[in-house]
């Protein structure tokens, strides 16, 4: 009696059925990578926002207290911190908590994080591949306004930092300054208020040389 076996060729992958799963992966694995940075950066910035709101709060709590903020000796007359980063470039070097007049000295965002110290344990710093100076911390208090700005870099965008009220689309700015200086100049570089300067509250303010 014959027996029939059905002998079937088993058939496999071909290189180019191997080459399109392999490219199907690759574009799925940047697809999860490039979701996964977006939302590692919206964590970031979030962060950054309530940090602002924390030392908000601190400069709020320290007025109610002495009634001026930092930077006003408390007899009307500027001094420091009146004008202060988290980090700052001198001569291409990156000097974390800032510089005084220009030379690296003694942070003026240390200076800043003790006058607060009483009402937040410590000032926020941005650590990110090493250098703080993409996305800053910034403070500065304008004697004639006898108000404050303060504002941080934020790495994307978004509606709340478009919608601040501020002069900057990419900055969370929170104070008086920010406001003033956008209403006073609703266009164009004059109402950028985070400029170094002891007595112009905004750019369009600066006398011209």
């Amino acid at each position: 009696m014959f027996q029939f076996h059905n002998h079937r060729k088993q058939k496999g992958f071909t290189l180019i059925e191997l080459l399109v799963v392999i490219s199907i992966i690759g574009l799925l694995s940047t697809v999860v990578l490039a979701s996964l940075n977006t939302a590692r950066e919206k964590a970031r910035d979030a962060q950054r926002i309530a940090n602002i709101k924390e030392m908000q709060k601190a400069l709020t709590f320290f007025y109610d207290k002495y009634g001026y903020y930092p930077g006003n000796d408390g007899s009307g007359n500027l001094t420091d911190p009146y004008y202060a980063m988290a980090s700052a470039i001198v001569s291409g070097v990156v000097y974390i908590d800032g510089v005084v007049d220009g030379s690296p000295a003694i942070g003026r965002w240390k200076k800043l994080e003790n006058y607060l110290l009483p009402f937040i344990p410590s000032l926020p710093r941005d650590n990110i591949g090493g250098s703080q100076v993409n996305y800053r911390y910034n403070y500065k208090y304008n004697r004639a306004q006898n108000d404050y700005g303060l504002s941080v870099i934020l790495e994307n965008s978004n509606s709340v930092s478009q919608n601040d009220g501020g002069y900057f689309s990419n900055k969370f700015e929170v104070g008086g300054l920010p406001t003033y200086c956008k209403n006073k100049y609703p266009s164009g570089s004059n109402g950028d208020w985070s400029i170094w300067n002891q007595t112009a509250a905004c750019a369009g303010d600066v006398p011209p040389s």
